[in-house]
């Protein structure tokens, strides 16, 4: 597993010095391909230890996979309706250019790094996976997993959050010791879920210990693999450890877990482990013999909290959280005095001067300052009187400003209505259904139906590879030297991005 950019996190495909044909306009596939052309992130040492979560059932894995694994997605990839959700990916076998016998094969693959809740509001990724540009793109969703055979588990609209503010990120070398580790503050709290348990103290790992890694390889539904063992725990510089874990592109930011379910590490990077299968024009899964030289690496987590807990942070993690409500149904908050019973935030975020944390149970004075960002709501909204998130208060678009459907259905908090001659605000808002278009389609800008990317918003003009069939054209397949994914062997790759 090679170290992952979030927009780019799967493909590093190698280009063909020594390619002569030309490519028009229908993109040829080259059909002799080397014997191994490496490129996508997965590799396997000895045999595949992943698992799906309904096999870990009734052990302590299975009820942490359950409870606060998240996967990584862009917003583009989320379709709601009904309070339902659905995560877009084309199959892992199209998205990769897989052998039909690889394991996984046909899972879908809509997300690009994984991620572990460690308080009610906090999620633990690794610092490649996000940053404060991509904050705002970026979903979490919880409950991703097969429940048993071809059978995912059900998302609401209540399992899928997203990023309202990077606390802590660090990625690259930091006085010779190499970090690579992000705490994200969730819009709201992740109710009814119990946050994973952090090793705090800085102590190194022993080799040779077992380890076990909870995440989204290539971005499918999520795996437990159990089988990894510790081959060098750099004690020295307690900055990362390396494990010969089975682990995946989309596993970065995976939690890595001792065998008592304590979460030890982030999942950061890796070998090149997909290779190109020659005799069988596909990929395969690049298998290691066992004992083989471990590059998967992982950071240790107690960095991370120890870097949220130097900034000020107060809770659980950080030691420091406030005492339950006495009889009187107060907080004792000692100095800092005055926190409502009824506040379900970080107690940290309340009369802070940090922004208006809003849908927290009671109000949040920083809400009455001038110049505050707003926490906790969706994007449209506002933080009403009573301290609830809800939508502004707007006028029905007057005759003649161009509205053509049901005025009724305009900023109405109803689903986005597209093709009604102007944009629809609903249409900015997060977790809204939308009307008037065909399937496949998103709408634009302008507030019309328009085709959209279908495959992993990785591969889009990342210069991988042409992915055709997935909705619109890739960019790539404009660029000399690109391989042909997600065509049958004999075919092109037309200028509509589809293939013939």
């Amino acid at each position: 597993m090679t170290v992952e950019n979030p927009y780019k996190s799967l493909l590093a495909l190698l280009i063909f010095t020594l390619l002569t044909a030309c490519h028009g306009a229908s993109h040829e596939v080259t059909l002799d391909a080397p014997e191994t052309l490496v490129g996508k992130d997965a590799v396997i040492y000895g045999n595949d230890d992943r698992q799906e979560v309904y096999q870990h059932d009734g052990d302590v894995f299975g009820q942490i996979a359950r409870n606060a694994t998240a996967v990584l997605v862009q917003s583009n990839s989320i379709y709601s309706s009904g309070g339902s959700v659905t995560l877009y990916g084309a199959s892992l076998g199209q998205t990769m250019g897989l052998c039909s016998d690889e394991r996984f094969y046909s899972q879908p693959t809509p997300g690009f790094c994984s991620g572990t809740l460690i308080a009610p509001d906090l999620i633990l990724t690794a610092g490649h996976c996000i940053s404060n540009s991509s904050c705002g793109s970026t979903r979490f969703a919880f409950d991703y997993y097969y429940t048993a055979p071809n059978q995912l588990q059900t998302i609401s609209t209540n399992d899928v959050y997203s990023c309202s503010q990077v606390l802590v990120r660090k990625e690259g070398n930091y006085g010779g010791r190499t970090f690579d580790h992000a705490i994200v503050k969730l819009d709201r709290p992740a109710t009814g879920r119990t946050p994973a348990t952090v090793q705090t103290s800085a102590s190194a790992l022993s080799n040779g210990q077992g380890v076990v890694v909870m995440g989204f390889p290539s971005g499918i539904p999520a795996k437990i693999e159990d089988g990894g063992i510790v081959r060098s725990r750099r004690a020295s510089t307690l900055d990362y450890f390396t494990a010969d874990t089975d682990t995946f592109g989309g596993n970065s930011g995976s939690g890595v877990f001792n065998d008592n379910g304590i979460l030890v590490g982030i999942l950061v990077r890796g070998a090149t482990d997909y290779v190109y299968d020659g005799g069988s024009g596909c990929y395969r899964a690049n298998r290691i013999s066992s004992g083989a030289s471990a590059s998967e690496d992982s950071s240790y987590a107690f960095q991370a909290v120890s870097e949220l807990c130097s900034a000020g942070y107060v809770g659980d993690l950080c030691g420091n959280a406030p005492s339950a409500p006495d009889a009187g149904g107060t907080v004792d908050t000692g100095s800092n005095g005055g926190i409502p019973s009824s506040w379900a935030c970080n107690s940290s975020y309340y009369d802070a001067n940090d922004g208006c944390d809003c849908g927290c149970g009671a109000i949040d004075p920083d809400c009455s300052l001038s110049g505050q960002t707003l926490y906790g709501c969706e994007e449209g909204q506002v933080c009403g009187a009573t301290g609830v998130c809800e939508a502004p208060a707007t006028e029905e678009p007057s005759q003649g400003d161009g509205w053509t459907c049901n005025p009724s259905y305009y900023n109405a908090n109803d689903g986005c209505d597209c093709d009604c001659g102007i944009p629809d605000p609903d249409c900015e808002r997060s977790n809204q259904r939308l009307y008037n278009c065909e399937a496949g389609e998103t709408c634009n800008d302008a507030g019309q139906c328009e085709a959209t990317w279908q495959c992993n918003p990785a591969y889009y003009d990342a210069n991988d590879g042409c992915d055709c069939g997935c909705g619109i054209p890739d960019p790539d397949c404009d660029k000399p030297r690109q391989r042909l994914y997600g065509c049958s062997r004999g075919q092109s790759c037309n200028d509509a991005g589809v293939c013939e």
